[in-house]
C-alpha cells in the first residue's frame, strides 16, 4: 500500500447491535439492511463491526441526554447529537488502527435506511481537506446520514472523553459560527432536512415508521436514498390508519400533586384558584405501571417530590419499562428527600430556579430561599458524583421561566449553567388558556406564538397529561381539565387516548376557548373522520396548546 493510499484509507464502522427483540424489516433483520448499505458506500476499504458496551458510563449518559430529542439530529442535553449515540471514541480509534485507516464513516447498527451516496459525498468533502474538515455531516434526520470523521479528531476525543455534540453545539464560553453554516455541513434539500422523524430501528415508533416506508417502497427500499425514505414516511403519515390511536403517544406527563411551596408571581398558584390535590396513591401507581416504552415527566403544577409515594411511583415506572424518567422540582421540599434525586432511576431532574440572583428569586418565587436552594443543588451534584449509578446521571438541568421581571438575570443564568452543567432551559411563561379564558396573565416580555399552520390530516399529539385529580388531558395548559378525555379511575390510559376523536370540540371564540387554539406541541393529531369511522362527521382540527 502506498503512503497516499494509507493517508486516505477509510472504513465504515457499524457501531452497536440492533435490539435483540426487534422485529424483522421487509423480511430481513434490520442489521442486514445496515450492513448491505454500508457495503455500498463508495471509496471505503472495509465494513467493520464495533461492539458497544451497554453498561459503559458514556453511552448511558448520552442515551439519557438523547431520549427527549430522539427525532432531531442534535439538540439533546449538553448538545448531544445522534452520532454521540455511537460513542465512546476509544473503540472507534482501535478499529481504525486495526485496519490502518485514517477516517471512519460512522453509522449505527439500527441505521438500516442510511444513505450510502450521502456518505460517499461526505467522505469526498472530508478528503478534500482532512485537517480543516475533521468531521463532515449533514442535517438529515437521525438514521439517514452517516458522519465522516478523521482519525486524529477521534483520537483527541478519546483522550479528553469529548463528544461530537461538544463541537456542534453553541458554547457561551467560546462563541463561534454555528457549524451548520460552515463547509463541513454538506447541504441537503429542505424537505429532507425538515423531516423531524427518527429512522433508527430502536424504538417502536421508528420501527413502525420504517416498516411503513418499506411497504410503500417495496423492492426499492433496499436502494432508496434519504430523500425517498423521508418522502415515503411523510406520505404514510398523511393517511390516518385505523389503529392511529391504538397506542399511547410518545410522552406522558404525570402531575402527582398540585402542592408547591413556592407561591410567587412565577407560579400558576399565585394567579389562579388551584386547590392542593395529590394524585391518589393507588391511581398513581396504576398510571406508572402503564408507562412501558414511554418518556415520562413527573411535573405539572406542583412539585412531585412532595407526593407521599413519590419514590414508589418512580420505581413503578421503571419496573413498567418507561423509556425515560424526568422529574421537575423546586428543591424546596424536605431536605432529607434530596437523596432520592440521585438514588432513584431518574434520567433527568429539572430544577425550577427562575432567577440568577437572590432578589429576583424572592420576587418571582415568593420565598427568600435562593441561597438555600443553591446549596441543596450543589449537594445534589456532589451526591450524584458519589452515587453507585455514576456516569453523571441523572442530568440536572436548571430552568428559568422567561418573564419581564427576570430579563436582567437571563444572560448570566444561561451562561453560568451552560458552563457548569452543559445545559440550561429557558421556558416561556404559561397561561392556562388564552385570551379571556386564560387563568394567568401573560408574563412574557414579547409575544411568543408562532404563525399558525393547520396540522396535516394524519397528525396526533405527542403528549398526554394526567392531572393530580385523575383527569386526563391533551394539553399541559388545561389546568382545570376543562377539555378532559376522561378519568384514570374509569379506564386505562390507552383507552382514554383512543377516544381523542370523540372529545367534543367547543365552538367558543378563541378568546373564550377552554384551551389554546394555537399549539406549540403538535406532532400528529387527527379529529373527525378516520378510516375506523368513515361515517364520522368531519371536524376542524382541535387546536390545543
Amino acid at each position: 500500500m502506498s503512503a497516499a493510499d494509507s493517508a486516505s484509507r477509510s472504513v465504515v464502522l457499524v457501531v452497536g447491535d440492533a435490539p435483540a427483540d426487534a422485529p424483522a424489516l421487509a423480511g430481513r433483520p434490520a442489521l442486514q439492511h445496515t450492513l448491505d448499505r454500508a457495503a455500498r458506500v463508495p471509496g471505503t476499504a472495509a465494513v467493520v463491526r464495533v461492539p458497544q458496551n451497554p453498561h459503559d458510563p458514556g453511552p448511558l449518559r448520552c442515551a439519557a441526554a438523547r431520549r427527549w430529542a430522539r427525532a432531531a439530529w442534535r439538540g439533546g442535553l449538553g448538545g448531544a447529537t445522534v452520532w454521540d449515540e455511537l460513542l465512546p471514541a476509544a473503540p472507534l480509534v482501535a478499529a481504525l488502527a486495526e485496519h490502518d485507516a485514517q477516517a471512519a464513516v460512522l453509522v449505527g447498527a439500527g441505521w438500516c435506511a442510511f444513505d450510502p451516496h450521502l456518505a460517499g459525498r461526505l467522505q469526498q468533502l472530508h478528503r478534500s481537506a482532512p485537517e480543516a474538515y475533521g468531521m463532515t455531516f449533514t442535517q438529515a434526520p437521525p438514521g439517514l446520514s452517516a458522519l465522516v470523521v478523521g482519525r486524529p479528531l477521534l483520537e483527541a476525543m478519546a483522550r479528553s472523553d469529548a463528544t461530537f455534540g461538544g463541537a456542534l453545539a453553541y458554547r457561551p464560553s467560546r462563541p463561534a459560527l454555528d457549524p451548520i453554516g460552515r463547509e463541513v455541513n454538506l447541504p441537503i434539500g429542505a424537505a429532507l432536512r425538515d423531516t423531524a422523524r427518527r429512522f433508527v430501528f430502536d424504538t417502536p415508533e421508528a420501527q413502525r415508521r420504517l416498516a411503513a416506508v418499506a411497504d410503500a417502497l417495496g423492492p426499492g427500499f433496499a436502494t432508496a436514498d434519504a430523500e425517498a425514505v423521508a418522502a415515503a414516511a411523510r406520505a404514510a403519515e398523511g393517511v390516518a390508519p385505523p389503529d392511529a390511536f391504538d397506542d399511547l403517544p410518545e410522552e406522558l406527563v404525570i402531575e402527582l400533586t398540585t402542592r408547591r411551596l413556592a407561591r410567587g408571581p412565577a407560579t400558576p398558584q399565585h394567579h389562579a384558584d388551584l386547590p392542593d390535590v395529590d394524585l391518589d396513591a393507588d391511581l398513581a401507581l396504576a398510571v406508572a405501571a402503564q408507562c412501558r416504552g414511554r418518556l415520562v415527566t413527573f411535573g405539572g403544577l406542583g412539585d412531585p417530590v412532595l407526593h407521599p409515594r413519590f419514590a414508589d411511583v418512580i420505581r413503578a415506572a421503571q419496573d413498567a419499562g418507561a423509556a425515560g424518567i424526568h422529574v421537575v422540582t423546586d428543591l424546596l421540599g424536605p431536605k432529607d428527600h434530596d437523596h432520592l434525586l440521585t438514588t432513584l432511576p431518574l434520567d433527568v431532574v429539572s430544577v425550577r430556579l427562575n432567577a440568577d440572583t437572590a432578589a429576583t428569586y424572592a420576587r418571582l418565587m415568593g420565598v427568600d430561599a435562593f441561597a438555600d436552594v443553591m446549596r441543596r443543588l450543589q449537594g445534589v451534584f456532589d451526591a450524584r458524583s458519589a452515587s453507585p449509578r455514576g456516569a453523571g446521571l441523572p442530568w440536572v438541568i436548571p430552568r428559568l421561566l422567561k418573564t419581564t421581571d427576570n430579563l436582567a438575570d437571563l444572560e448570566t443564568f444561561f451562561d453560568r449553567w451552560m458552563h457548569h452543567v452543559g445545559h440550561a432551559v429557558i421556558d416561556r411563561a404559561p397561561r392556562g388558556g388564552c385570551g379571556a379564558g386564560a387563568l394567568m396573565p401573560d408574563l412574557g416580555p414579547v409575544p411568543m406564538d408562532p404563525p399558525w399552520t393547520d396540522p396535516a390530516p394524519g397528525q396526533v399529539k405527542r403528549r398526554l397529561h394526567v392531572r393530580a385529580g385523575g383527569a386526563v388531558t391533551l394539553c399541559e395548559q388545561d389546568w382545570r381539565a376543562r377539555a378532559a378525555l376522561g378519568h384514570t379511575r374509569d379506564a386505562p390510559l390507552v383507552d382514554l387516548w383512543a377516544g381523542v376523536n370523540r372529545v367534543p370540540l367547543h365552538d367558543a371564540t378563541p378568546d373564550h376557548a377552554p384551551v389554546c387554539r394555537r399549539c406549540l406541541a403538535w406532532w400528529r393529531l387527527r379529529t373527525g373522520t378516520t378510516a375506523a369511522d368513515p361515517a364520522g362527521p368531519p371536524r376542524r382540527p382541535m387546536r390545543t396548546g
